[in-house]
């Protein structure tokens, strides 16, 4: 019984489909050329997937979000912002974007009482810092609005990023998008209204972002 061809959802599954087509047919190909052809065609058949391997991981780190389809993201609205410029994240120490939504479920008040900025650790309180700060910036007097940012993957600091977003995401300070981008919920605006002061006092922080 034939298998079905599996189904092409995403870029990643074609270049899947093309390396793999490629080597097949030099498989089938290589025993019908002339002995003095064959010697070059092996070292095409050798070089194609190490360029083509190369040339994957340059997409990845500097255009991750093109190997990804629309159906990979968690829901239409993410990738419309994604493809309107919304949702960006290129720096390699972050990228601000304007208007994300916040998800509803993490817009609920912590269920432990909450902390004072000083207690929270060093990468909680450089995310929340950022945040914050260009908050206020982009969007003075429209709290319905939120800035948000993300660190590259490349990025030395990432690690650092992703530490304090996700733990602060467990605080529902935090919404972090599929594309990696983290923006303040409710909870977490509301907490930095009322430690403002503290957060203002914060010297770490980040601040190079590019288009």
């Amino acid at each position: 019984m034939a298998s079905k061809v599996p189904h092409v959802k995403n870029p990643l599954s074609i270049i899947a489909l093309f390396a793999g087509f490629t080597e097949i047919g030099g498989t089938v190909v290589l025993p019908m050329l002339e002995p003095d052809i064959q010697g070059k065609y092996v070292w095409f058949l050798m070089a194609f997937p190490s360029c083509l391997v190369a040339v994957f991981f340059f997409v990845l780190y500097t255009k991750y979000k093109v190997l990804y389809a629309p159906s990979d993201y968690r829901s239409d609205e993410t990738f419309k912002e994604l493809v309107q410029g919304q949702a960006k994240a290129e720096d390699v120490q972050g990228q601000g974007t304007a208007g994300a939504p916040v998800d509803a479920a993490q817009q609920e008040r912590p269920s432990s009482e909450e902390l004072s900025f000083a207690a929270l650790d060093e990468s909680e309180r450089k995310v929340l810092t950022t945040l914050w700060r260009f908050q206020k910036e982009a969007f003075p007097n429209d709290e319905k609005q939120r800035w948000g940012f993300g660190v590259a993957l490349g990025s030395q600091e990432y690690f650092q990023f992703r530490k304090g977003a996700e733990s602060l995401a467990q605080k529902h300070f935090v919404s972090i998008a599929p594309t990696g981008l983290c923006f303040l919920t409710d909870t977490g605006l509301n907490y930095c209204n009322s430690e403002s002061l503290n957060i203002a006092k914060e010297k770490s922080y980040w601040s190079n972002f590019s288009n």
